[in-house]
């Protein structure tokens, strides 16, 4: 703010924070005592810096230049009939509370949040109503409120996302130096180490982007970016890209080598198939809440296989359907 005549801003501050001198106190107060008009100026100054964070808010307002502008208008105002002036003067006043009111209302710092599934898949509720699952391992950072025009929130790792709809706000994740933009959808993201990413469009509509290059999807597609920061877009094949979620597999003239990496993935172990030809056989059947022993047993059963364990390695021996 500028200076009124006869006296700094900034000393007034200095005064009302207790800072100034004994010297400055007196010609504060002196000042004050020289006229009413003094003491209406303080009063002002007063109230705004009290409800300023600092200085560089209350200077940013330059409340003393607005407030001469108007004066002037007041001023011209008066030399005509009628009671136009008056409406200046309330003005006056409108200016002072728009002025305080956007020291007290404007938005402070977002509060960051940060969720860590870290022992197992966990469900986070936003603050707008969208419904985020994160799969074991997977780190989502968060506004604990959505006060910008956009809803961001970044993700490392596997999320499935049930997102609120505004069509006014749109909601966008970032993982992994790409952005997925949606109104109001479902939909999974999953980046592997920070070389793979895979999104996959159960409902709505999306827009992903990566660097210049770009692709919108619809239910029942999906976007992979490879090593190479390569996207390409492509129609989801596998059913049981929710398993992690839904504790369910499904498996429908499925060949036995995507059977054993769906149940690897779920499960977190690995499977191998000693004898190639069992690779081609066909599996029919479905799977809902049931342990890696009761699924591995019903695989025995069906195709007649032996299955040895040596830790988190499970070694399918056997000719399968070709014996």
């Amino acid at each position: 703010m500028k200076e009124k005549a006869n006296i700094s801003d900034h000393l007034l501050i200095s005064y009302l924070n207790q800072s100034a001198t004994a010297e400055e106190s007196q010609q504060v107060e002196a000042w004050l005592a020289a006229g009413v008009q003094n003491q209406v100026e303080f009063d002002k100054v007063k109230l705004v810096w009290q409800h300023s964070e600092n200085l560089s808010d209350f200077e940013a307002i330059d409340l003393g230049r607005n407030w001469r502008e108007l004066q002037g208008k007041i001023q011209r105002e008066r030399k005509d009939s009628g009671p136009k002036w008056q409406i200046w003067k309330y003005a006056a006043a409108v200016l002072l509370v728009a002025t305080v009111s956007f020291l007290l209302f404007r938005p402070g710092p977002v509060e960051m949040q940060q969720a860590v599934a870290s022992n197992g898949p966990m469900e986070v509720l936003l603050a707008d109503g969208s419904v985020v699952w994160l799969n074991e391992g997977a780190v989502l950072d968060y506004p604990e409120e959505f006060t910008a025009s956009t809803r961001e929130v970044s993700l490392t790792g596997e999320a499935f996302f049930e997102v609120s709809h505004n069509p006014d706000k749109p909601f966008i994740v970032e993982a992994d130096g790409t952005t997925t933009e949606v109104l109001g959808t479902s939909f999974t993201i999953t980046e592997e180490d920070g070389e793979v990413l895979r999104l996959v469009l159960a409902t709505g509509k999306v827009r992903f982007t990566k660097d210049n290059q770009q692709a919108t999807l619809t239910p029942g597609q999906m976007i992979v970016v490879d090593a190479n920061g390569k996207v390409s877009k492509s129609v989801n094949d596998n059913q049981n890209f929710m398993s992690w979620k839904t504790r369910k597999l499904t498996f429908d003239n499925t060949p036995m080598k995507e059977v054993i990496s769906d149940i690897s993935e779920l499960y977190g172990v690995v499977l191998e198939i000693k004898d190639k030809e069992f690779l081609t056989c066909p599996m029919t059947t479905t799977f809902q809440d049931d342990s890696l022993k009761d699924v591995l047993e019903t695989i025995e059963l069906l195709f007649n296989i032996e299955i040895q364990q040596n830790g988190q390695l499970y070694q399918l021996i056997g000719k399968g359907c070709e014996q």
